[in-house]
Order: C-alpha cells, then structure tokens, then sequence
C-alpha cells in the first residue's frame, strides 16, 4: 500500500473495513477499502482508496484513485487521475482524463472527455471534448467535437461539427433538474442493494 494510502483514517477491521495491497471481494461488501489494487465484483463499499479500482455490478459512495474503471455500477464520487464509465451511473466525475461510454453522470469535471450514447447534466472541461450520440444540458471547454447529439447549452471556442444549441438557459435548467431527479431514484435504488449486500454473511 502506497504512503498516500496511510494518510488520513486508519483501517478498522472491527467496523467493516479492508486493507490489503490487493483487495479482491465478489458478492460481498465492506466499508472502506484501502488497496493498491481494488477490484469489487456485485459489492459495495463506502469508500474505496486505492490506487487502482475496478467496479463491475456493484457500487460505492466515494472512490478516491489513480485509474477508476466502473461496469454497470453506481458512484456517488470519483475522483481520479483517469476515469472509464461504462453502463454506469455517477453523480460527481472530478479526473484529468474522462471516458463515458453508455454512462449517466450528473456532473463532470475534466481535464479531458470523451463521451458516447452518454446523458449528461454539466460537463467541464479544461481541454478537449469529443462527444457522439450523446445528451448533455451544458457543456463549457475550449473546443468540441460534437456529433448525432444534443446539446442544451453549448460554451466553448471552437467547436467542431453541426451544433445546435437547442434551448435557452430556463428550458437548460429545467431539463437538468428532471434528469437529476431520475438519477437521484436509480441511485437511491442502488445504495440500497448494496447495503444488502454489505449486511449479507460473506460466503
């Protein structure tokens, strides 16, 4: 386990927690994770630090990493160096470099994205955007490349491909607010599975 990981909280077994340089756990849950290598397989977590995590089917509330590659699962926060979402759902995506394929994601704060069949609420970005076959109610960055999408607002410098933005600020607002909602349910959803998970005996 890097120094990094030894910052802050310490482990406590007796709570639920796991530490080892390589955590693996399958259909079973804890409550912090502190790893050099993560991976949860239909589990769940509070927090996971580490600097390498991977989450197929399961969920966890906060994610702290080098490199987060997330399958079919639900994050409330990732904050990461590099970042794949693939068939997930997030509330918070704060990382240098942001690959979302098929995801959901309320907010996004990036060095770097790259979005396709993605719905997204805000995206931010410091450098480059590509998106494709994607809905986003805002969007800022310094250039775009933006195809088979919609977009509600749209700021950037230069943007590249036919781009509409299709509608005012109010209409943006309201847009963000409904999907924030239906995230919002489908996440609440989901934290509540994992706490089944979490309270079921491990096998």
């Amino acid at each position: 386990m890097n120094e990094q990981h030894n910052l802050g909280p310490q482990p406590d077994p007796s709570a639920g927690d796991v530490s080892d340089k390589v955590v693996n756990l399958v259909q079973r849950g804890a409550r912090d994770v502190f790893a050099h290598t993560a991976t949860l397989t239909q589990g769940g977590a509070r927090e996971v630090k580490a600097d390498n995590v991977t989450i197929r089917q399961g969920g966890a509330e906060k994610i702290k990493a080098t490199n987060v590659t997330l399958r079919q699962s639900a994050v409330a926060q990732a904050k990461a160096e590099m970042v794949e979402i693939v068939q997930s759902g997030v509330a918070l995506v704060q990382a240098e470099e942001v690959t979302l394929n098929a995801a959901h994601v309320s907010a996004v704060y990036a060095g770097s994205a790259t979005l396709d069949g993605t719905l997204a609420q805000v995206l931010v970005s410091r450098g480059p955007v590509d998106v494709q076959d994607s809905a986003v109610a805002a969007m800022i960055a310094p250039s775009m490349t933006v195809k088979g999408s919609i977009v509600g607002l749209l700021f950037a410098r230069h943007v590249e491909g036919d781009v509409t933005a299709l509608f005012g600020p109010r209409a943006a607002v309201a847009f963000g607010a409904a999907f924030g909602a239906a995230f919002g349910v489908a996440f609440a959803l989901a934290r509540r599975m994992r706490k089944k998970v979490i309270r079921a005996p491990s096998r």
